[in-house]
């Protein structure tokens, strides 16, 4: 799972490859001089980019410092406000669906929501800040998500929680037992997981390369499916709900601005004579 920046890297460099060798093979003699300084001149873009992405990096991480001061002022002040980031986080599509009537309790506790990028590199961690609560112990719970330098996950590890009432992640289901002795049956109470915000404090990973050959296509699928689900829940969490807590806590989505009104002041504008950007 790469970014967006580093796949389109990762795809230039695939590609570059492929066109030298299609240049070797198909074309005449007299084209391959012509075609591999033109090749060569498209390496050179390349390289171009590849600094522009990593100028393009810094300069993130430069703002990205300049918001945490944001940030604390912003807690500070959420701190008299009710139910802040639970409004927040509701408010949001994607992440309400994970939302159980039964976490919300727990999530009226929450004090704030933060994000730390490590620097030089696209791994991050989510913390989520609670105020003392009846459910429980943690102050803060924490998902690391770390990426390697390609940009690809390669785990997520979690703050196991320490649950002080009732695991929000299980519930009791009723089981019929039968004594083996007597053969009477009786109904036991057993924990089985259920739907809930809190499943997302688990850690995730690829099993090793032997494991993952030996499960079966459908497994594999499934497997790969729940860690892009999960991944996608936190850049949700990490790009819109951090960012614009308030937006949410007052249900103001720019999502839902008029698109046709929106086409209409592009149209306005006047018109660019430069390239974009890959």
């Amino acid at each position: 799972m790469e970014s967006g920046s580093k796949k389109r890297l990762t795809c230039l460099s695939d590609l570059h490859i492929q066109a030298i060798r299609e240049s070797r093979a198909a074309s005449r003699s007299d084209q391959k001089p012509t075609l591999t300084q033109i090749l060569d001149l498209q390496a050179q873009r390349n390289d171009l980019y590849e600094h522009y992405l990593a100028e393009l990096r810094s300069l993130q991480a430069k703002y990205e410092e300049q918001y945490l001061s944001l940030y604390v002022q912003r807690t500070e002040l959420t701190a008299g406000l009710e139910g802040f980031w639970l409004a927040a986080l509701k408010f949001n599509s994607m992440v309400a669906a994970y939302i159980s009537e039964r976490d919300e309790d727990l999530l009226k506790y929450l004090t704030d929501i933060k994000c730390t990028r490590e620097p030089s590199s696209d791994s991050f961690t989510i913390s989520f800040v609670f105020g003392e609560n009846p459910f429980i112990a943690n102050p803060i719970l924490e998902k690391t998500y770390t990426l390697s330098y390609d940009s690809v996950l390669e785990k997520a590890t979690s703050t196991e929680i320490q649950w002080l009432e009732e695991n929000l992640t299980q519930r009791q289901a009723p089981r019929k037992q039968v004594n083996r002795l007597t053969k009477k049956t009786r109904v036991v109470q057993k924990a089985v997981n259920c739907s809930s915000f809190f499943t997302f404090f688990r850690g995730i990973g690829m099993p090793p390369a032997q494991e993952l050959g030996e499960m079966e296509a459908s497994a594999q699928d499934a497997l790969a499916a729940a860690i892009q689900e999960d991944y996608d829940l936190a850049c949700e969490i990490r790009d819109e709900v951090i960012p614009n807590g308030v937006y949410g806590y007052l249900q103001v989505d720019g999502r839902e601005l008029d698109v046709k009104d929106v086409e209409e002041e592009e149209r306005k504008k006047p018109e660019r004579s430069d390239c974009k950007h890959m």
